[in-house]
């Protein structure tokens, strides 16, 4: 599977950079998660984009999966801490 990154670039996807942005973003707001949380937040994304019909994904659409998976699983700060690191880039 593909990634069509902000900048146009295309990456093959990995999980490992899902784990590593909630991680960030867990962190930066005191609220780590623990490796069950990040384990489901990392498959519900992996299961949602895999269902996809398009070979390429957007970033955005990843970044707006994880950010809705978060908030629906009650983890709101670090959501909001997700999209904030996000926007700083």
């Amino acid at each position: 599977m593909k990634i069509k990154k902000r900048n146009g670039k295309i990456e093959d996807f990995d999980k490992g950079k899902i784990v590593t942005s909630i991680t960030n973003a867990s962190d930066e707001v005191n609220e780590p998660l623990n490796e069950s949380d990040i384990y489901i937040v990392t498959n519900s994304i992996y299961h949602d984009i895999t269902n996809e019909k398009d070979e390429i994904i957007s970033s955005e659409y990843i970044f707006q999966a994880i950010y809705t998976e978060l908030k629906k699983i009650g983890f709101k700060d670090v959501a909001e801490s997700y999209r904030n690191g996000l926007n700083r880039r």
